[in-house]
């Protein structure tokens, strides 16, 4: 599915637009070096999600397995059955003792999900930024700096452009109203 069909007609300008200064203001050289760091950051944040949540699985599955042998342990461990008395009194102990039960399967499913979870989202954050550096290094080494800033320069310059052609066309209340409205709807 393509991202453009569940956007608005305000973004579908914007795309549009970035679309336009990409093709005009950059050389093949520029926007294969921008292509390349995209992916870059987002192969960084994929692996790095994926490892770090398999480490949270990991944890979890190596937790739940040490619970359960404590548990063992502690049911198969020799229980008194007598207190001797410093007079020498010997005094039976009940048998009830503690009555600890073994966390059910709920509590491990529980805990594992949250550890991948938390995997996963620590790990994405250390890709994205680990992908960020790797990306900024492809883009120093294999564009040209000056060309990019200009064309993101002249990107901003054209949108604040369509900012102040849409804030002019509507010196109404209502038509402020619908500015806010469009502006909403950006971030939706």
């Amino acid at each position: 599915m393509d991202f453009r069909q569940a956007v608005s007609q305000q973004q579908k300008e914007y795309i549009d637009l970035v679309d336009h200064h990409v093709a005009a203001d950059l050389t093949d050289g520029d926007r294969a070096a921008l292509n390349k760091a995209a992916k870059q950051l987002a192969t960084h944040a994929w692996v790095g999600g994926l490892i770090f949540s398999t480490i949270g699985f990991a944890a979890a599955t190596r937790g739940r397995a040490r619970v359960h042998q404590a548990f063992v342990a502690f049911k198969n461990a020799p229980k008194p059955v007598e207190m001797v008395m410093q007079d020498g009194k010997h005094i039976p102990v009940p048998a009830a003792g503690l009555n600890i039960k073994e966390p059910g399967p709920w509590s491990g499913i529980v805990s594992t999900l949250f550890l991948t979870t938390f995997g996963l989202l620590v790990g994405s954050q250390i890709g994205l930024l680990s992908g960020t550096l790797a990306a900024r290094r492809t883009i120093k080494r294999d564009a040209d700096e000056s060309r990019l800033l200009a064309a993101y320069k002249n990107f901003r310059i054209d949108v604040l452009k369509k900012e102040l052609e849409k804030l002019e066309g509507s010196k109404t209340a209502d038509g402020v109203k619908g500015v806010v409205d469009d502006f909403k709807g950006f971030w939706n």
